[in-house]
């Protein structure tokens, strides 16, 4: 396995688990999230096509055999100016071929991102799990993250 830089090559795979990691959190709150099964696609494919070319993002993929089994996005988040730490390396996505998990994609990825947020001269990593995620909250703390802030909301 390898894991390297996603080029617009990818995007038509991409899309694809970025659907399916929608659906997912779809299926654990249909009030936030949105799934338009026919405009999913193009949409993601845009947002893709537009952090592949953005030099504070970082879209990574992981390949066997020259076949995409899984991907990670993040980028540089700019946080207040009053804060100790300015910026944070943000992880926007993570999804694993259902085939691949449990053999250490998802670690491997994380670990290339972590390296790529260190040369951006970062030192903290921050990120958001639907907290019905289990299996989703069960790798990242294994993987050294903690609860840090509660993200709260309310219907108005």
């Amino acid at each position: 396995m390898k894991i390297i830089k996603a080029t617009t090559e990818d995007i038509p795979l991409l899309a694809n688990f970025g659907k399916k990691l929608t659906k997912l959190h779809f299926d654990f709150d249909p009030d936030y999230y949105t799934f338009d099964e026919s405009g999913f696609g193009p949409a993601f494919s845009d947002w893709l096509r537009n952090q592949i070319g953005i030099q504070s993002s970082i879209i990574l993929v992981a390949k066997e055999n020259n076949q995409v089994i899984g991907f990670l996005s993040g980028f540089v988040k700019y946080l207040f100016p009053w804060y100790v730490i300015k910026r944070v390396g943000h992880i926007s996505f993570m999804f694993i071929d259902e085939n691949y998990r449990r053999k250490g994609v998802g670690k491997e990825l994380l670990r290339e991102a972590k390296k790529w947020f260190k040369v951006q001269g970062l030192t903290y990593m921050e990120l958001y799990v639907n907290e019905n995620n289990q299996k989703g909250v069960s790798f990242w703390k294994s993987r050294g993250f903690s609860d840090f802030q509660k993200f709260l909301r309310m219907r108005i």
